[in-house]
């Protein structure tokens, strides 16, 4: 509790305390001393710390007990010497029973009794329409007004606590929304920086940290496979058609890099019209032939229809291997370039490896 909850909860314990003391000093019967008793009680729990009562079961259930019993010895004394009956008593000191378990005011659940308690018994001799019996006794009205303020105060407790509690989820709210838009503006730049903005495939910088952390990662007898995919005459596409073409080009054939690999391949845009192809677990003879299905599915595609043209072209592809071919990421690059190069000088729409081993090809047309 902060400072403003623990003053209240002293204060509301103390008026609840004095009004018990106001009620038995009003009588002149031997039981007062009980309700002295109760409001020395009250009065008591008022003066310790709040950190007495956190999350002591046993301390709250002692309170509550001695409260029940000296509560009912003194309305039992009361009824004795008073011949009162019950529905009479409506100053009875059964009262403080609620009213004291109830101002344990960071006990929403205890606090409610405290309502019921004070009102009802109340209300009961109002429906009767019978007169207030001592109701203009001083020392019994500044009792009830005691009672009174000890109640409002709980009321403006539980008030100002679901004032706080709104407050806190509306809070909660907006710090929500606020960390999804974050979250969302965090993924879209982690999704920018990582990703070429025509092709949409993964650029140059993603591809290298994925080799590093591959080839740091893998096991001796692992094995992962570079495929360089060039576009053979990219130039004369972009000289022919126009660039608006050739950028649909390379988008197409992006997408269809994309689909001859698996989900967990990595396919990226190399820089211009050359692309870098990932194959994890995928040895020489399995990276030529998904080389070879790109080879094909390229060689017998079209592109650029949706733009009015019918762009026909091939690649050219180069292989390189871990660990047969290279021991480092530098010189695993470098193999698949060399293996590109060749495919290239020797009539382009071939796939070389870069054991020298050359794949079947078809010159174009």
């Amino acid at each position: 509790m902060d400072k403003k909850e623990i003053l209240t909860w002293r204060l509301s314990w103390l008026l609840v305390g004095a009004a018990a003391c106001l009620f038995a000093l009003s009588e002149k019967h031997p039981g007062f001393l009980y309700g002295l008793a109760l409001g020395a009680l009250q009065i008591t729990a008022a003066l310790l710390p709040p950190s007495f009562w956190e999350g002591r079961v046993l301390r709250r259930l002692f309170v509550y007990l001695t409260s029940l019993l000296l509560s009912w010895v003194w309305f039992a004394l009361r009824q004795t010497y008073l011949g009162e009956r019950v529905y009479e008593s409506f100053l009875s000191p059964i009262l403080f029973l609620p009213v004291g378990t109830a101002l344990f005011l960071d006990r929403p659940r205890e606090a409610l009794i405290l309502i019921f308690a004070i009102f009802l018994p109340i209300s009961g001799v109002i429906l009767r329409g019978e007169p207030l019996k001592l109701a203009y006794h001083l020392v019994q009205l500044a009792g009830w007004v005691a009672l009174s303020l000890a109640a409002w105060l709980l009321f403006r407790f539980l008030r100002h606590q679901r004032e706080a509690f709104l407050q806190q989820e509306e809070e909660l709210k907006r710090l929500e929304r606020e960390y999804r838009l974050l979250k969302d503006r965090l993924a879209r730049a982690e999704y920018l920086a990582i990703t070429d903005p025509l092709t949409e495939l993964y650029n140059l910088r993603y591809f290298e940290q994925v080799l590093e952390g591959w080839l740091r990662e893998l096991r001796p007898a692992s094995r992962l496979s570079l495929l360089m995919v060039d576009i053979d005459y990219f130039k004369e596409i972009n000289d022919t058609f126009g660039h608006q073409v050739g950028n649909k080009v390379l988008v197409e054939v992006a997408g269809l890099l994309k689909r001859h690999v698996r989900e967990k391949d990595v396919v990226a845009r190399y820089g211009g019209e050359e692309f870098a192809l990932l194959l994890l677990g995928a040895d020489r003879y399995k990276a030529q032939q998904v080389a070879e299905r790109i080879r094909n599915a390229v060689a017998s595609s079209v592109f650029a229809l949706d733009m009015g043209f019918k762009v026909r072209l091939t690649v050219s592809i180069g292989i390189a291997s871990w660990p047969e071919d290279a021991h480092d990421q530098r010189e695993l690059i470098q193999r698949a370039d060399r293996a590109l190069y060749i495919a290239k000088s020797s009539g382009r729409n071939m796939i070389c490896s870069s054991g020298g081993e050359e794949a079947d090809a078809t010159l174009p047309k």
